[in-house]
């Protein structure tokens, strides 16, 4: 930890009320900033609250749903009247699909592109108005899933790689404006979209894809350290990279 790393920065982390976002939002406060957590838990944002303040760190919660415009607009409102300002912005909110192309309905698809590509871009247009003033970061957690093919997860996979296309033309976009953008691409992380994932399937694919993860799978605190670096002065050279952290699976 570095306690003044992020000394009088602000943090905005999207669905921070578990797993990697939590773990960001953690990680960030610990390291010196101010950080607001949005998802749509409210008694999981208030557990998340109370154990980064009770450890020393300043946070606060914004409910909300990434698909909705109004909350978005809320959402960034309330940090500028509270903190006046965002340094960082962790798009992280996503959720799983795993169904075959062939039996993906229209509904399916169109609410996973809606929460995992349409959220980004609606707290990305936001807030990079905001960061026109004093420059920022802009961190999206996207997956290996947007690097590799992946049997039946192809809608899913599909919005994991847009988010990485999108990280690389928003870097160029913005750089002029001194706003980095870069994205995680992560590895099979224990968190519980893995576990409602790892519902469906046997052990031995379980055991399967643990194989294909040379180093195992990661922990939620694995991917928040690579974000906490995207996110600080020491990466200010660094943009429309892809950092991967997935155990080894993609040097197959």
């Amino acid at each position: 930890m570095y306690p003044d790393r992020f000394k009088d920065k602000v943090a905005l982390i999207t669905g921070a009320s578990s797993g990697i976002g939590f773990a960001t939002a953690k990680r960030l406060a610990f390291d010196g900033a101010s950080v607001i957590l949005f998802a749509r838990r409210k008694e999981s944002l208030e557990k998340c609250v109370q154990e980064i303040t009770e450890n020393g760190g300043k946070a606060c919660y914004f409910v909300g749903d990434v698909t909705n415009d109004d909350d978005v607009a809320g959402c960034i409102e309330h940090c500028l009247e509270n903190y006046g300002a965002i340094h960082i912005l962790v798009n992280n909110a996503g959720i799983e699909l795993v169904r075959s192309f062939a039996m993906t309905s229209c509904e399916e698809w169109n609410k996973i592109v809606d929460v995992n590509l349409g959220g980004v871009i609606r707290f990305t247009q936001r807030v990079q108005k905001v960061m026109i003033k004093t420059g920022g970061v802009i961190i999206n957690v996207s997956s290996m899933y947007g690097l590799v093919g992946v049997a039946g997860s192809s809608i899913y996979s599909m919005t994991k790689g847009g988010l990485i296309s999108l990280t690389k033309s928003l870097a160029l976009e913005l750089a002029s404006r001194n706003i980095r953008v870069n994205a995680i691409a992560a590895g099979m992380v224990e968190t519980d979209l893995m576990d409602r994932v790892f519902r469906n399937l046997s052990s031995n694919q379980v055991e399967r894809f643990r194989s294909m993860h040379p180093l195992g799978f990661g922990k939620p605190d694995d991917v928040s350290a690579g974000i906490a670096f995207l996110a600080s002065d020491d990466a200010r050279w660094i943009t429309g990279t892809i950092l991967v952290i997935d155990g080894g699976y993609t040097a197959f």
